[in-house]
């Protein structure tokens, strides 16, 4: 049975991104190592703004000694899951020279760890999307959270609150 925190986490980064992430559940998640089962019963691969994580049938089983390979982040960065230790889940830059050490226990501790990191990362290839504020929202407190993830200064932040709390659309 699928993890319903990775389906709402999904769910997150379909609407702060404004895009449609196709989702197939594996039939068998039984060859699959056990952190990653809750992933894959979710969907067999996810192509997502920040990773491209594989189908079981394009798991890497031979490159890094007793760690699986499930996808990449399309930079520098592999996914890995260790057949048996704890933490055993990572992602690991090739090009740092470190040696692979696991860091998270679960697979949506990592999975929200790298959609984070993304999501803070300061490139031009990120947009949230804020679909809305709930009502009596403080208006201190709406811009301290958007001020987390947008370059955009304080004042423009409240003018564009304003707006939408006038016309119900937020650019």
């Amino acid at each position: 049975m699928p993890d319903s925190s990775i389906a709402t986490l999904v769910a997150q980064i379909e609407r702060e991104f404004g895009i449609s992430i196709p989702i197939s559940p594996a039939p068998d998640v039984s060859a699959v190592p056990t952190p990653l089962q809750p992933l894959y019963s979710y969907s067999d691969g996810l192509t997502l703004p920040f990773a491209n994580i594989h189908q079981i049938a394009d798991f890497d089983r031979t490159t890094f000694p007793n760690w699986i390979c499930f996808g990449s982040d399309n930079y520098f960065s592999y996914f890995l899951c260790h057949h048996s230790n704890t933490p055993s889940l990572t992602t690991w830059d090739h090009e740092a020279g470190q040696d692979i050490e696991g860091l998270f226990d679960t697979v949506f501790d990592w999975l929200t760890d790298e959609y984070e990191s993304f999501v803070d990362t300061d490139t031009d290839d990120n947009t949230v999307h804020v679909m809305s504020v709930p009502d009596g929202a403080s208006k201190t407190a709406t811009i301290a959270e958007l001020k987390r993830i947008s370059d955009r200064s304080s004042s423009e932040l409240l003018g564009l609150l304003r707006n939408y709390l006038k016309s119900g659309t937020f650019p």
